[in-house]
């Protein structure tokens, strides 16, 4: 599948799943709220990667085969210490 149709289909996913959450929120379920907020925010990924074209940066050879994050949000959200799940992540400043 081309990234453009995995991306058109993530906006019709993401367009239901928000009709979805209005409902929710309409109907004041407090513990569906979350669960559906995340699905919602996972299509949101998934356009957000058809979108890229490629990683701007080469990894070296001798680290191609560890994982690897090739999100620039994840910075911005370290930079600025950011609380994810109850931990605060900050990034080191050199």
């Amino acid at each position: 599948m081309l990234p453009q149709d995995v991306g058109l289909k993530a906006i019709a996913d993401l367009d239901k799943s928000l009709d979805e959450f209005s409902a929710l929120l309409e109907a004041k379920d407090k513990q569906e709220v979350p669960i559906k907020q995340q699905e919602a925010l996972g299509y949101v990924g998934q356009v957000e990667e058809a979108m890229v074209k490629g990683f701007p940066y080469k990894v070296p050879t001798q680290y191609a085969n560890l994982p690897q994050l090739k999100v620039h949000t994840l910075f911005a959200l370290l930079e600025r210490g950011c609380m994810c799940s109850g931990v605060l992540l900050r990034a080191r400043r050199r």
